[in-house]
């Protein structure tokens, strides 16, 4: 099904602050979301002879309830709520919708140092289990042992988005 066209490998931060966000509650918004944020191109590229940014990607509701698996009027009313949210922009672009993640380039750091999940497991385990993770790891030795904090992301201070008026 959507996995034939999904991209395969790489990845994107998610950050926490996702859970108390005001999508959270809703699934189908959460998911359209969370495609989004996956969809998006992480250099610039072009589609029809246009640029589309770092952060921005062109879609259609046919293609995207496809790779979801909803259908094209949720799809259509997230992306409207997203907006509202300011959280993604949307336009128009020949038959296609060309989305942009707002902020995409603050939480998206292409050259912020981050922790590997394995070096990240053995601090983890550390942590709650109180033994040491045998076997190799990027982090060094001294730093599991210090109880120093892992070197992982943190999430960035952007400055805060005007407040959206209340949903109708």
């Amino acid at each position: 099904m959507a996995e034939k066209s999904m991209p395969k490998g790489g990845w994107v931060c998610v950050y926490r602050s996702l859970l108390t966000s005001e999508i959270w509650a809703d699934h189908n918004l959460t998911r359209v979301f969370l495609w989004c944020l996956l969809k998006a191109n992480h250099r610039p590229r072009t589609w029809k002879g246009q640029l589309v940014q770092r952060g921005e990607f062109v879609t259609s509701t046919v293609k995207a309830a496809g790779e979801i698996g909803l259908s094209r009027s949720v799809i259509a009313r997230a992306l409207k709520r997203l907006e509202r949210a300011q959280m993604v922009t949307t336009r128009a672009v020949q038959r296609a919708t060309h989305v942009s993640i707002c902020n995409y380039n603050t939480y998206q750091q292409p050259n912020q140092k981050r922790g590997t999940s394995r070096g990240t497991s053995a601090v983890h385990e550390r942590y709650i289990g109180g033994h040491k993770q045998q076997g190799t790891s990027n982090n060094s030795s001294s730093e599991l042992n210090s109880g120093a904090a892992p070197a992982i992301a943190t999430e960035p201070t952007p400055e805060p988005p005007p407040t959206p008026a209340a949903p109708r």
